[in-house]
């Protein structure tokens, strides 16, 4: 089974749709998303939970 795991940062003059990237290998895939906010941050991790099934999450402060 392959392990999911998202970094999400705040960075406040970032934007979710652009600042974001994906690298991995064949066991592991690593997302990282910048979001400005507590909201944005929630919706990305729900997303990426719908569509990724993410195993984990490191929520960063910036």
């Amino acid at each position: 089974m392959k392990y999911k795991e998202a970094f999400i940062v705040l960075v406040p003059d970032s934007d979710p749709t652009h600042n974001k990237s994906t690298i991995g290998t064949e066991s592991y895939t690593a997302h990282t998303v910048l979001v400005q906010n507590i909201d944005q941050a929630l919706a990305e991790c729900k997303s990426l939970v719908e569509q990724e099934g993410i195993n984990a999450f490191v929520l960063c402060p910036g």
